[in-house]
């Protein structure tokens, strides 16, 4: 079976086959099941290190990350979520902040296993010791949300391979699910309305906002007898 998708997202046909080969299932229904849940497994990845990611994409002729987006990418901390599907792999979101994108990852996919799952399956795959993903904002949640709607979740270190790849501290979750778009905040809305970017146009010390700088006007013209003085 061609699972068309990569790292934990392989997890999910994986579990699924030996949950239908304990239940008796023959050999034709686990493959035409597999192949139904291979179309609608859905993987959503973020890197750690953007840099890393694009040189190790340009070895294998990958120029989708150019070095100007890897450099504001890193410069501005915002990360992007790749999604993997169907045997396609785009990013489909940009993030500020590598823990608030894991952050909002994990409850994307929490909201998913409340609407419900093709079968009771999360994968979670992290380029490291498991107890550092485990610490990540969100996973707690995902972990009472997946106990309450009775879901297995399915932890696994990343494979050197993909830790290659992808670079240490990268983190996968999938599950299989009909198609739903991801909807992200790259940084926290901004409730007065302010028209300048976070941590630009900061007065000193990161205080308030400064004030627009005054519109530049043209001095009057100079003429004999006026009162105004006369530039030299």
């Amino acid at each position: 079976i061609d699972t068309q998708n990569r790292v934990a997202a392989q997890g999910i046909t994986a579990v699924e086959a030996v949950r239908m080969r304990d239940a008796g299932a023959s050999v034709q229904q686990i493959r035409v099941r597999l192949e139904e849940l291979a179309q609608n497994t859905h993987g959503y990845m973020i890197p750690r290190d953007l840099y890393y990611l694009r040189n190790r994409a340009r070895t294998k002729g990958d120029r989708s990350v150019g070095l100007l987006s890897a450099a504001l990418g890193s410069a501005l901390d915002i990360k992007p979520v790749l999604y993997g599907h169907a045997g396609n792999t785009e990013p489909v979101a940009k993030i500020k902040g590598f823990e608030n994108a894991v952050e909002q990852m994990f409850k994307f996919t929490g909201n998913r296993v409340m609407a419900g799952l093709m079968t009771p399956t999360v994968c979670l795959s992290y380029g490291g010791e498991l107890s550092e993903m485990r610490a990540l904002p969100g996973y707690q949640r995902l972990r009472d949300i997946c106990e309450n709607n009775k879901v297995e979740v399915f932890e696994s270190v990343m494979s050197l391979t993909r830790m290659v790849n992808l670079g240490t501290g990268a983190v996968v979750a999938a599950f299989p699910a009909p198609p739903a778009p991801l909807k992200a905040t790259s940084r926290p809305p901004n409730p007065a309305g302010l028209r300048h970017a976070p941590g630009l146009n900061r007065g000193p010390h990161g205080g308030p906002p400064l004030p627009p700088p005054s519109p530049s006007r043209t001095p009057p013209p100079c003429t004999p007898g006026s009162p105004l003085p006369c530039p030299r």
